[in-house]
Order: structure tokens, then C-alpha cells, then sequence
């Protein structure tokens, strides 16, 4: 069944590039709209490969980003206007295409029992197994951070892509 989400999955990466390829470092935290702390593109990007790396460890493997990231990118972190304290694009686009391919390719190489199993107790009350958190972080949950990418770029004065 995952399957059928291959193209939507690569589709988001794909589109997660274009929206970060002509930003330049020092923009990548801005906070464009005086008064509202948008989620800028360090954040997103950081906050995608973030719940990637957890993604993967749902179906037992190993995380591979560094612990201290859940500060800055976790579901209680707010995005910060000061761009020195988040790594470089470079660096966060390179973790968030590796994180995003390793939970896709586990994903297609579980077992269906696997996949089928109760999530963690904290997704419990909205995805019933692992397959359904899966799917919905690499294809929801992405598809509503890019288009907080997309509003800042707008908001930003980028043209759309």
C-alpha cells in the first residue's frame, strides 16, 4: 500500500528543493511579517529532517541526527529569527533528503506486520499503526510544512515556485 505514495513522497522532496535553491544563508531565518513568527526555512527544513529520523525510529532503526537537533526542530520548538543558531542550509537540505529517503526506503522494506503495529502512545489518539504515522510524516506533514515554506517565500518578497 505504500507503494501508491511513492511519487507524492518524491514529489514533496523534489518540491522542498526548488523551494530552498535560491535563498541565500543569511535569509534562512528572516522573520518577514513584523509581529508573527513564521516558519522560516531553517526551521522547516530542520523540523522535516527532524521527524524523519523519528519516523525511522518507529520502525527499529537507529537515529541519525544529532540529539541536540530536537531542541531547535521538535513539535514544542518555535523557529528563531537568529540564523546562527541553526546549521547551514547546506547541512540541513543534505539531513533532510538522507532522513526523508531512509524512512521512505524503510517503509518499503518493512514487513506488513511490522507496519501494523500500535505506534508510540503519543500518536496513538491519531494514527492506529506505524503505517499511518509513516505515511502521514512523509506525506501530510510535509505537504503542510512546504506550504508554510511557500507563504514565507510569498511573504518574503520570492517569487513562487
Amino acid at each position: 500500500m505504500l507503494q501508491l505514495a511513492v511519487p507524492l513522497i518524491e514529489q514533496n522532496l523534489g518540491y522542498a528543493r526548488r523551494l530552498v535553491a535560491d535563498l541565500n544563508e543569511s535569509e534562512c531565518a528572516a522573520q518577514p511579517v513584523s509581529g508573527c513568527d513564521l516558519n522560516h526555512p531553517a526551521f522547516v527544513i530542520g523540523h522535516l529532517a527532524w521527524v524523519c529520523d523519528i519516523g525511522v525510529t518507529l520502525m527499529g532503526h537507529p537515529a541519525a541526527l544529532d540529539p541536540s537537533w530536537r531542541e531547535l526542530f521538535s513539535n514544542t520548538a518555535k523557529p528563531l529569527p537568529d540564523r546562527d543558531r541553526y546549521p547551514t542550509m547546506a547541512v540541513l537540505l543534505a539531513a533532510y533528503e538522507t532522513a526523508h529517503v531512509r524512512l521512505n526506503d524503510a517503509a518499503l522494506a518493512s514487513t506488513p506486520e511490522a507496519l501494523e503495529q500500535l505506534p508510540p502512545e503519543r500518536f496513538r489518539s491519531r494514527f492506529p499503526t506505524v503505517a499511518h504515522v509513516v505515511l502521514h510524516m512523509l506525506t501530510n506533514h510535509e505537504a503542510v510544512h512546504l506550504g508554510q515554506l511557500s507563504a514565507w517565500r510569498r511573504a518574503s518578497g520570492f517569487p513562487p515556485v
